[in-house]
């Protein structure tokens, strides 16, 4: 069945197909004519609705000529002529906006849990602005404000259903975005106070009132309306009226029925533990009445439970006062450790703004003490708390620390110490601990510790000249986009290409941030900001304000925006990026995206179809390039030639993983300089960085179950495998997805075909493969073993290799029984992950 979607970029659908329909004049008369389903638009309102006031003679005859094309691509009975125009002869519920606004009607005088839960299926049709990508359309002109307006006021009223079911610190981080960006609506501001004030922040509530009256006063010379002012009397006096209902559970939004999926199995996984307590949890039981200490207790764990929220982390348990926090489940990010310690830090603050409304109210102050761990656990999809010693360290360190400490286990401190301060406190003789002593601000991924100047890369380089003269030429937006996995140098490329603009572009850079509120265009917003552009006024971005201002600073010298880590940009940003692209006229600007390759999984056609659009794929260093970067980074040095060996073999070409290998032997001092010389006495195991782990292993994490599945089972073969040892091992029900999942891998340059061998393919990467054989129980990977043993002598009886094949798979099958003490005598039915 047909979907006409208009909250967001116009789409037309056709069951998972999304319809071609590239022309804007023909996507603009689709959703023209959606806007009145079933209602008959005459010819001439189309026109002035397509035109405008100054429509050629000939819009009449281009208009049928559209009619026409676009009945061969959604259907001849689609678009019905009649005497005096054209109808879209659909059912009303085939178009989102049609849903919407009944879905908000009849939340309409619902109860608070049905109206809550009707709102957010309203809501979760938009996709983005409302006629996003047409709304400089005639007809958008009046349909986007309306439509807007209609989405702010549901928004309303599902924050006011949320505060009546007492979730008022789950819609904190909802409204600080909205206030954002809405800074003249009243009514959001009043519910962010009230938010505040229910989850134990009374000062934040203050001060968010403080700020609406000077924005409203400055902007507009008008006082906040009486029911700002009554609240912030009311939060002042401490009103028990405006105390929290208490709070309703948050039901689980029925979904249509899925396909069933197998059970994702247990999973190893190196994750950020949390654990937080009150330090002085027993004076505190022996002060209050039960009651009291009830209500105390809610306060302080909704703070800690939306800190760990906001940074994307998961409550694995809530006991008494103790908080288990897990960074890294269901999802491993590679800056888990970092958004721990922000929630560890946001967590202390906000006890500390509680304590201002519970000293006066009840009379106590709370004292919380942190420890933030990071190590390897195992995972049950049943959501049980995370199994493994990172846990119980986390718990020991915990129990160490003083009130108001937060304490870094060795490896987190390892992987952040590059943007904390912080002192080792451990006695001599166990194991290392540091108490955090500040987070250095605005810091959002590592720090190179070595330097090197770029090495090879000489054609993607002068890829990025061409398309900036190209631009200069031609007076034209060209797009260009830098694609490769993390740490092959992508931004060290831009460096190296801006800096040798030699100041005759005007150059923006930002940087797109994995998660946080208000972060949809913050590249843009931190590119003005750096470049000393101070904004002309508090209006909201829209496409054509940021498209004016690209053009106004390519009059005098060419420009070029640089914006990295588009792989987390959100759908709106990308949507801004390819509307510059798009209608920038007569101006040299040189638009530089910088992603993963990430970013074509939701957005494959990205920079499709245009005329000055192009894109270069770096691919990792030769042997001989990453040798050369070793000498550039160390300079003269006595290194081993074996530690050099495994430093390329373990690098293969990546140039972080060069980087960050080589500052391991630094930071354990087995590269010592002496006499300005890099130097040492031994060859040693260098153990993995961290750092490396966290990054292949957010990678693999992100995959959908069916591709992490097959990724784990190839990895059971080795390095190289092929593709029916992957099928044999696979589920029933995966079995027939196998060969588009590899090929899915494949575009994602995980794996790669072998061209010498039919079927057989490689990992791109050893650590790729370690990564995801590792992340896979002891028990799972014996029993894969013995089945794979199996499967060689039964298929591959002609090979010479194959009984010592045979005897290595078995062997690794018993070494993991060995290891599990012969606990299990079978395993488990292998499941897709």
């Amino acid at each position: 069945m047909l979907e006409f979607r208009l909250l967001g970029p116009l789409e037309v659908r056709d069951g998972e197909q999304v319809l071609d329909v590239r022309r804007r004049k023909q996507r603009a008369l689709i959703a023209a004519l959606a806007l009145r389903a079933g209602d008959v638009v005459s010819s001439d309102r189309l026109v002035e609705e397509l035109w405008g006031e100054r429509a050629p003679r000939t819009a009449k005859h281009a208009l049928e000529n559209y009619v026409s094309e676009l009945r061969k691509i959604i259907g001849r009975d689609v678009i019905l002529t009649r005497p005096s125009g054209y109808e879209l002869h659909v059912e009303p519920d085939q178009v989102d906006v049609v849903q919407f606004e009944r879905l908000v009607v009849a939340a309409r005088g619902k109860a608070a849990e049905e109206r809550a839960e009707t709102l957010g299926r309203a809501l979760s049709l938009f996709r983005g602005p409302p006629l996003a990508d047409l709304a400089f359309e005639p007809f958008a002109q009046t349909e986007v404000p309306r439509l807007a307006e209609l989405e702010l006021a549901a928004r309303e009223e599902l924050v006011e259903a949320e505060l009546e079911l007492g979730r008022h610190a789950d819609v904190v981080p909802v409204l600080e975005p909205l206030v954002a960006a809405h800074p003249f609506r009243e009514r959001f501001r009043a519910q962010l106070m009230l938010a505040l004030y229910r989850s134990g922040r009374q000062a934040e509530a203050l001060a968010a009132y403080q700020d609406a009256r000077r924005v409203l006063v400055e902007e507009l010379g008008i006082d906040p309306c009486e029911e700002l002012q009554e609240l912030e009397r009311g939060i002042l006096r401490q009103d028990p009226d405006l105390r929290a209902p208490p709070r309703a559970p948050v039901p689980t939004v029925a979904a249509p029925e899925p396909t069933p999926s197998p059970p994702r199995r247990p999973a190893r996984k190196t994750v950020t533990i949390v654990f937080t307590e009150l330090a002085n949890a027993v004076a505190l039981a022996d002060e209050l009445d039960p009651e009291r200490l009830r209500a105390v207790l809610d306060r302080y764990l909704d703070t800690a439970r939306a800190a760990v929220e906001r940074h994307g982390g998961t409550c694995a348990q809530i006991a008494g006062d103790a908080v288990l926090a897990v960074f890294g489940v269901p999802t491993t990010h590679e800056d888990d450790a970092l958004r721990a310690v922000r929630a560890a830090v946001e967590m202390r603050e906000g006890v500390g703004v509680l304590n201002d409304g519970l000293l006066p109210e009840h009379g106590v102050f709370l004292e919380v003490r942190t420890a933030v761990n990071t190590g390897e656990v195992l995972v049950a999809p049943s959501g049980d708390p995370a199994t493994g010693r990172a846990v119980t360290v986390a718990e020991q360190l915990e129990r160490e620390a003083r009130p108001g400490q937060i304490i870094l286990g060795e490896q987190t401190y390892v992987l952040l110490k590059d943007v904390v301060e912080a002192e080792e406190v451990a006695p001599p003789g166990s194991a290392p601990a540091y108490r955090l002593v500040d987070l250095l601000p605005d810091v959002h991924g590592r720090t190179l510790r070595l330097d090197s100047p770029m090495v090879g890369r000489r054609r993607q380089l002068a890829a990025l000249s061409a398309a900036f003269e190209s631009a200069v030429t031609d007076r034209a937006v060209h797009l260009f986009t830098v694609l490769g996995p993390a740490g092959v140098g992508k931004s060290r490329l831009v460096r190296e290409f801006v800096e040798g603009l030699g100041g005759i572009a005007t150059v923006l850079q930002g940087r797109c941030l994995p998660y946080g509120e208000g972060i949809t265009y913050w590249p843009l917003i931190e590119a003005i900001r750096d470049a000393g552009l101070a904004p002309e006024d508090r209006a909201e971005v829209t496409f054509e304000a940021v498209r004016s201002l690209f053009e106004r600073l390519a009059r005098n010298r060419p420009l070029v925006a640089a914006f990295d880590d588009l792989q987390w940009a959100e759908t709106a940003f990308l949507d801004l990026v390819e509307h510059v692209a798009e209608s920038s006229r007569e101006a040299p600007i040189l638009v530089v995206c910088i992603a993963r390759p990430e970013l074509l999984d939701d957005r494959p056609n990205w920079a499709g179809g245009k005329l000055n659009a192009s894109s270069v794929l770096l691919e990792p260093l030769s042997e001989a390039e990453s040798e050369r970067l070793m000498d550039n980074l160390l300079g003269e040095s006595d290194l081993p030639e074996p530690v050099r060996d495994y430093i390329v073999r373990t690098a293969e070409g990546n140039p972080l993983f060069v980087e960050e290998l080589l500052a391991t032997l630094v930071d354990r001092d087995v590269l010592i300089r002496e006499a300005g010389r890099w130097t040492t006495t031994e060859v040693p195991a260098i153990p993995l960085p961290p750092t490396i782990q966290a990054l292949i292993a957010a990678r693999i994490d992100r995959l959908p179950d069916g591709e992490r599945a097959v990724l784990d089972l190839a990895s059971i073969e080795g390095k190289l495998f092929a593709r029916d040892a992957v099928a044999e091992l696979a589920p029933e029900e995966l079995r027939g997805e196998v060969d588009a999942h590899v090929a899915a891998l494949v575009r994602k340059e995980l794996v790669r075909p072998q061209p010498a061998e039919e079927d057989h393919f490689s990992f791109r990467h050893q650590l790729i493969r370690d990564a995801a054989y590792e992340s896979m129980p002891m028990q799972v990977r014996a029993e894969l073993h013995e089945r794979l043993a199996d499967f060689v002598e039964r298929v591959r009886l002609s090979s010479v290799d194959v009984d010592e094949l045979v005897g290595y798979h078995r062997e690794q099958a018993q070494r993991y029984r060995a290891a599990l003490g012969h606990a299990v005598e079978q395993g488990p039915e292998i499941r897709s992950s």
